[in-house]
């Protein structure tokens, strides 16, 4: 069985709702240095949630508590323990919106206060009296800034008008601003962020079997039944316990290199760089098309993982399971070689590790037969293959 633990430091008695506002000061503090893929805040917010406390089995991410429509992070009553259908145990829903959208502010894309919000429209249809709703926003002048000084006004004002709470930062402000639903707009100090001191000389290292992160993922409490982005949000606090900083792991990072065929592009469930690429995992430095960041990624690039497994696989047959599995480990050879094609074409030099993260949630183990065929697989390919299942 895979269980989940938090870190167990700060918050004793502390409601979920406690923690919302607790982290906020030092989640803004490292966000200003992070231009990347939206989900890449969703994973740094729940990494200070657990540092405060936070029952992992109480934090969801991409969870649906109105039909299809998902929301970003959800905090439950400790009682689920990691249960997160458990919808009636849900004490706070928050849906964040901001990072790089090609060489576009995805803020500015979405959130104007002339328009209709989704993300607040979304949260006030969400079921459930007592539950709390958060709009967090985070804004980043290099790619233009969204909100005025007005514009925050406003679109606090609409927040409060749906029973939302809303806290907005602008990258580089010495505040950040907050407005209850029920309280008036406050600027708040945004304290300096700690810089990353991780000394670990080998990524895969940390997912072996005496590796810090593999013994965080496989020493826990509370069975995980969650989607695969809460396993990527445990391994990316893995990572930060480990000294990694906020400007070195990334999610969903976009290469311009990784197209699928179309404008879409693939892109990595983690990728962990060294410190010089200084939290730019976007596409193009100042959101200008004629700066590609390809060259200084891949330059920097210590490490990609992909991660697979969900409660929606927890009934695959084994079959499907190894095929499952099988895709991940292809797309990491593909990664391997896309990458070095880039990489020489920019007269760059690449040297990063792969690692594969198998979640099986299943209530038996994957067969020795198909496990040993991925294990030599990924072995002949350079990659380290973790896999997390019942004993």
């Amino acid at each position: 069985m895979l269980r989940i633990n938090g870190d167990r430091k700060g918050g004793p008695g502390m409601s979920m709702t406690g923690y919302v506002q607790k982290v906020l000061p030092a989640f803004f503090a490292e966000a200003r240095a992070v231009i990347g893929a939206e989900k890449t805040y969703h994973a740094l917010y729940t990494h200070h949630l657990f540092a405060v406390g936070a029952p992992l089995g109480a934090v969801g991410r991409e969870v649906g508590l109105n039909g299809r429509a998902k929301v970003d992070v959800v905090l439950f009553d400790p009682a689920a323990r990691g249960d997160f259908a458990r919808t009636d145990l849900a004490r706070v829903a928050i849906e964040f919106k901001g990072g790089a959208y090609g060489n576009r502010n995805a803020l500015r894309d979405t959130v104007q206060p002339s328009r209709p919000i989704e993300d607040l429209e979304k949260l006030a249809a969400l079921p459930g009296k007592s539950l709390e709703r958060w709009f967090l926003c985070i804004d980043l002048p290099s790619l233009g800034r969204a909100l005025s000084p007005d514009g925050v006004m406003a679109v606090a004002e609409a927040a409060a008008s749906r029973g939302v709470n809303f806290a907005y930062y602008c990258a580089g402000d010495p505040t950040f601003s907050l407005r209850t639903s029920a309280g008036q707009l406050r600027s708040l100090p945004v304290p300096a962020a700690p810089a990353g001191t991780s000394k670990a000389r080998s990524v895969a290292s940390l997912f072996a079997p005496r590796g810090s992160v593999r013994q965080w993922l496989t020493g826990q409490e509370g069975r995980l039944v969650g989607s695969e982005d809460v396993l990527v949000s445990q391994i990316y606090h893995g990572l930060r316990r480990a000294g990694f900083g906020a400007q070195q792991v990334s999610l969903e990072t976009y290469y311009s290199f990784a197209t699928a065929g179309t404008r879409m592009q693939f892109r990595p469930d983690l990728s962990i760089f060294a410190p010089g690429v200084q939290g730019h995992f976007n596409l193009y430095r100042e959101g200008k098309r004629t700066q590609s960041n390809d060259a200084l990624k891949l330059a920097q690039l210590r490490a990609l993982i992909e991660v697979k497994g969900s409660a929606a696989t927890a009934r695959a047959s084994d079959t499907a399971t190894t095929r499952l599995f099988q895709q991940d480990l292809e797309k990491l050879v593909m990664w391997q070689e896309r990458a070095a094609e880039a990489a020489g074409k920019l007269g760059v030099k690449t040297d990063f590790e792969s690692v594969f993260v198998g979640a099986d949630l299943r209530a038996r183990p994957l067969g020795r037969e198909p496990r040993a065929a991925l294990e030599g697989f990924a072995k002949a390919n350079g990659i380290q293959f973790v896999y997390l299942g019942p004993s």
